[in-house]
């Protein structure tokens, strides 16, 4: 499949993420530490880059944390298809996606599923 979504973490910007979704802790600021839930909607952004979506449905994703993202560093979102299939007339999509920081370091590992076109 589909290649990979590049982006570098810049603590400076993570204020704005952490507001939306109401976290507090001090730790991703004082730590320059990216959130978890940052690093997976990255899993959307990589879906929606190469599928083409009308309305679609996020329905699970299995997260699997090996390294934290710090404050300046590069990651690569790798992903592939896994698996494609139809169930009760809607057509899903299982995504393999590995989080790669400064092109050596796995981060993160996801197994990300969504309904791409719902019945």
């Amino acid at each position: 499949m589909w290649g990979s979504w590049e982006l570098g973490f810049h603590v400076e910007h993570a204020p704005l993420y952490l507001k939306d979704i109401r976290e507090d802790c001090p730790l991703y600021i004082d730590e320059g530490i990216a959130h978890s839930g940052f690093l997976l909607r990255q899993a959307n952004y990589i879906l929606g880059g190469n599928v083409k979506l009308g309305p679609w449905i996020h329905v699970s994703s299995t997260v699997y944390n090996y390294a934290s993202v710090n404050d300046g560093q590069h990651i690569s979102v790798r992903a592939r298809v896994a698996r494609e299939y139809e169930k009760k007339g809607h057509q899903f999509v299982e995504l393999d996606i590995l989080y790669v920081v400064d092109d050596d370091t796995p981060a993160m590992f996801v197994e990300h599923t969504a309904i791409y076109k719902p019945r």
